[in-house]
């Protein structure tokens, strides 16, 4: 995998935080949703998804990020995003549906208020 293509991963307390890079599709997507499904604990609360360097998505990305949802609930565990106000993003993660299963967040402080 190149450089800039692998998630940047940060505890707190029980729960991670994985900021994507800057571009998810076909050629990365399996490996960041792997990468990051590898770093939860089973003891974790939650992880949320830091989306707000992405300035790209697509089909597989997406996918992903449902697909890191349904295992974590089979597990109890909770995910949320973060998409800043005004993201590139905003338009495929609603055309996708996202938001009316994976909570949604504009700032890593809000996310966090509503663990």
């Amino acid at each position: 995998m190149s450089a800039g293509t692998t998630a940047d991963v940060e505890r707190d307390g029980d729960w991670l935080v994985v900021s994507w890079p800057r571009e998810v599709d076909m050629a990365n997507a399996d490996s960041v949703r792997a990468q990051t499904l590898g770093e939860m604990r089973n003891t974790d609360e939650g992880l949320t998804v830091n989306l707000s360097s992405v300035s790209y998505i697509d089909s597989a990305g997406l996918r992903s990020l449902l697909t890191i949802r349904r295992l974590l609930a089979d597990r109890q565990q909770r995910v949320m995003l973060v998409i800043p106000e005004g993201s590139v993003l905003d338009r495929a993660i609603e055309i996708a549906g996202i938001p009316a299963v994976i909570p949604v967040h504009r700032s890593i402080a809000d996310a966090h208020a509503h663990r």
